[in-house]
């Protein structure tokens, strides 16, 4: 499958997406790591298995931008891992410093879970602005 198919092949697979959003679903995205590609129309960011993750047409938008954009979209799988790495050493560990003073990461600790858990789709992105 190509990224550089047709309009219509983002929104089929959103659709598919939004169809079979169930539960053992959630979890599930295609492995990294993600690679960017690159054409006249537009920049792709594709599987390991070359299959297309995301299209980014340029259409008057600065190619910079858009590149941009695809490397933190490529990054995501990796990402993720560390947030749970960091997530799961952060629940089980004290943060002390050198001096011995407690440091209170309970706001970092939410904020990195509802970032996991907006990435495996549990839940829903803030409504743009």
């Amino acid at each position: 499958m190509s990224c550089f198919g047709g309009q219509g092949l983002l929104a089929e697979g959103i659709k598919f997406l939004l169809l079979t959003a169930d539960k053992a679903y959630m979890k599930l995205h295609t492995p990294g790591p993600w690679a960017i590609k690159k054409n006249g129309n537009g920049i792709g960011v594709v599987g390991h298995d070359s299959s297309c993750i995301a299209q980014l047409p340029i259409n008057g938008i600065d190619r910079q931008l858009r590149l941009s954009d695809a490397h933190l979209i490529a990054a995501a799988p990796q990402l993720l891992d560390v947030c749970k790495n960091l997530n799961e050493i952060l629940e089980n560990n004290l943060i002390v410093t050198a001096e011995g003073f407690k440091i209170n990461d309970t706001h970092l600790r939410e904020r990195l879970l509802d970032a996991i858990l907006r990435a495996e789709g549990y839940r829903k992105n803030p409504d743009p602005l």
